[in-house]
């Protein structure tokens, strides 16, 4: 009985040690610039390589007859109402055709990727209730040195399209291991590049517009950018070397009974 009554304070002690010495988790907003599109106005813009404003980079690719901007009532065409002020637009211009994308890039955050972390990325897409929404794989993306590393694709084909005149909320998240290499597995529309190693990456956020029929206008709709942080718990070093030294204590109690 004694020693039961040993081996339990020995384990009851080591689970004291790391409960108390465990780097607590931590959960951080990371800072990104003009996350809700409310610092500036641009209208109709269609050159590509554009700054929108706070330093997100309009690109344009395919045929003509695209264009982007921030305002809080696209022009032109009446908006659906909402509370949030402005956001940003991709709108696919009337009398053109073929496959026609773009993406709106972030500026860097100055969030280099650390090891042990989960990142989650969430979005507002909005889907016009005055003009269709675009047929092609629109996409909320974390991009790491340039290299898309995860998305949430967002279609008609995949029907997780927000409702005609509302808003939705999309996320994309990763975990990194202690090395660095993402452990997600890819949810539903979603692509993630696992076990691919990010540690220091530079990260970025860009929105993926893509609309593959003829005609228009189609729009689609960005608000709401939140880029949330959580750092996994991991025992410390001298954690782990106390818990070495009760298991010592523990064989040496042993052997003297």
């Amino acid at each position: 009985m004694k020693q039961i009554r040993g081996r339990i304070t020995v384990l009851l002690i080591s689970a004291g040690v790391l409960a108390a010495c465990v780097a607590p988790a931590g959960a951080d907003l990371i800072t990104v610039p003009n996350s809700n599109f409310d610092t500036s106005a641009t209208g109709y813009v269609d050159t590509s390589n554009t700054n929108l404003g706070g330093g997100w980079m309009f690109t344009r690719y395919g045929t003509a007859g695209l264009a982007a901007g921030i305002n809080a009532v696209s022009p032109v065409y009446s908006d659906f109402g909402d509370a949030s002020g402005n956001k940003v637009f991709v709108r696919w211009k009337n009398g053109y055709s073929g496959t026609r994308w773009a993406a709106v890039t972030s500026p860097s955050l100055g969030e280099m990727i650390t090891a042990n972390s989960t990142y989650t990325l969430t979005v507002a897409l909005g889907n016009r209730s005055d003009t269709p929404f675009p047929t092609g794989t629109n996409q909320i993306r974390l991009v790491a040195n340039g290299t898309v590393i995860a998305y949430q694709a967002v279609s008609n084909a995949l029907a997780n399209q927000p409702a005609s005149g509302t808003w939705a909320n999309y996320t994309i998240s990763f975990t990194t291991d202690d090395l660095g290499l993402i452990t997600t597995s890819p949810g539903y529309g979603q692509t993630i590049s696992t076990g691919v190693n990010v540690l220091g990456q530079d990260l970025k956020i860009v929105l993926y517009a893509e609309d593959k029929s003829s005609g228009g206008p189609h729009d689609i709709e960005f608000d709401s950018i939140r880029l949330d942080k959580i750092v996994t718990p991991i025992p410390e070093p001298a954690t782990m070397a106390l818990l070495g030294l009760g298991g010592v204590g523990a064989l040496l109690r042993r052997r003297r009974r």
